[in-house]
């Protein structure tokens, strides 16, 4: 048993390496705005260059990519730290279709609605619109406090490896081997990398309405 416990550890080892490579680790910068529209406290983020070549080729290979985009409105406290005022979560899920050879994106948050691509630009083009969330109607909000927007984009490949269902949630007992590769993923966080970005300090009237 303890040299089928190294023998899987080598094993891990060697993925988590492999997953460690240069040009999986070079996370994009997140372009974002904050504006006003229909009355909504709205920030939305770029996520076309999340759709880099080694995602592409993954997608093609079978690997779905899932893309969490959070943003909090917190207002600035110098000595106690930030105060959330709001936060909302938007969850999309990047799959590749062989038979039909088109790319599919989903909106986990609006019963999984899907739209497919025939080409890798018109993916592109629809991840750089379809990322903005409402944080509230401008009326909810005081216009004399100063704001800020914590901005977070979290890519998680959805791999086999994931193991995403936990064992406490179902009948089925967890063998060894399933059990040292869900400590690998959780000391590791294999296959989940994350970017954060924050605005500026801004008051509520500097920002633009857009229409």
């Amino acid at each position: 048993m303890k040299k089928l416990t190294a023998l899987i550890f080598a094993v891990l080892a060697a993925a988590s390496s492999a997953s460690s490579q240069p040009g999986d680790r070079e996370e994009p910068n997140i372009f974002y705005d904050i504006y006003v529209h229909d009355s909504c406290l709205t920030a939305w983020v770029d996520l076309a260059p999340f759709l880099n070549s080694r995602v592409v080729e993954r997608l093609r290979d079978g690997i779905e990519l899932a893309i969490e985009f959070r943003a909090e409105l917190v207002t600035p406290r110098r000595f106690w730290g930030d105060q959330t005022v709001v936060g909302t979560t938007r969850t999309f899920k990047l799959s590749f279709r062989k038979i039909t050879n088109e790319f599919v994106i989903s909106n986990a948050d609006s019963n999984r609605t899907e739209m497919s691509f025939a080409s890798q630009e018109e993916l592109s083009n629809i991840m750089s619109e379809l990322a903005g969330i409402c944080l509230g109607t401008i009326r909810q909000f005081s216009p004399e406090s100063r704001y800020a927007v914590v901005l977070q984009v979290t890519t998680i490949s959805l791999t086999d490896l994931n193991l995403a269902e936990s064992p406490l949630d179902s009948s089925e007992s967890e063998s060894p081997v399933r059990f040292l590769f869900r400590q690998f993923l959780r000391l590791t966080d294999y296959g989940r990398h994350q970017v954060n970005t924050r605005t500026r300090p801004f008051l509520l009237a500097e920002l633009e309405e857009v229409n």
